[in-house]
């Protein structure tokens, strides 16, 4: 979390890209140890791609959104419906039920890639993120 915050405060307003540009090298750096068999630091720099990943959806330096814990989401989507069962807005429960699920299916596929393909999902991933990070660096230079 800190390094991604570090990432995203030194960026600027092209956080997006430099962040999911670290995570992809950080995803990258992990399968190629763990590809090694350094599996232990392997894993560390997987941590370090989960917790920059908070860093993306960061807003005058907090996180807006929180990506990697799904706990937040259950208590947020829990207060929604019952402020939605006293009168509250009925659909504000919405994002947060859709943002858990999210999180749920992602671990899942996640888990099931992993064993189906090992190491190679982690590639894969690190390569999806590298071309989302470049998609969003040319998006940023060309509206900025």
């Amino acid at each position: 979390v800190v390094l991604g915050a570090l990432v995203a405060n030194r960026a600027g307003e092209g956080r997006r890209a430099m962040v999911m540009g670290l995570e992809a090298l950080l995803l990258a750096t992990a399968a190629g140890l763990i590809s090694l068999g350094h599996d232990p630091v392997g894993v560390a720099a997987m941590v370090l791609a989960m917790g920059a990943e908070n860093a993306v959806f960061q807003r005058n330096g907090d996180v807006g959104v929180g990506l990697t814990y799904m706990t937040g989401a259950l208590v947020k989507a829990g207060q929604r419906i019952a402020a939605a069962l006293t009168g509250g807005d009925r659909w504000a429960w919405g994002p947060y039920v859709m943002l858990w699920a999210g999180l749920t299916l992602g671990g899942a596929l996640g888990a099931l890639a992993y064993l189906r393909l090992g190491v190679l999902a982690l590639w894969g991933a690190a390569t999806v993120l590298a071309g989302l990070a470049l998609f969003r660096f040319v998006r940023e230079r060309s509206l900025g």
